[in-house]
């Protein structure tokens, strides 16, 4: 089985719903399984890089959704142009702007 049977009690989570289901089939299908466990802990950062492809975010992505974590991460500005902008704020993105000065 892909998903674990219960999420950690203070981690951040999401109701179930048909996108929970059609995420855990699509990666079921695709061979993925997960492993390990989650840290019990209402806040964690976790850093996903250096990035082999574009397709980890979408791998990323689909597991977040199936799990029903309630998880937000940061890509770049010009991804969130258009359409796709939309969703990725509507799953937990926030644009950042790489070449603004610190």
């Amino acid at each position: 089985m892909f998903t674990p049977t219960q999420l950690p009690v203070r981690m951040p989570h999401l109701r179930d719903g048909w996108q929970r289901r059609v995420c855990r089939g699509v990666l079921r299908l695709c061979g993925w399984s997960l492993a390990g466990e989650f840290p019990d802990v209402p806040r964690l950062v976790l850093i996903a890089a250096p990035h082999s492809s574009w397709w980890d975010g979408v791998w990323g992505l689909l597991i977040k959704v199936a799990i029903g974590a309630d998880v937000h991460f940061m890509a770049k500005q010009e991804l969130f142009r258009g359409p796709l902008g939309g969703l990725l704020r509507r799953l937990g993105g926030m644009p950042i702007d790489r070449g603004a000065a610190i």
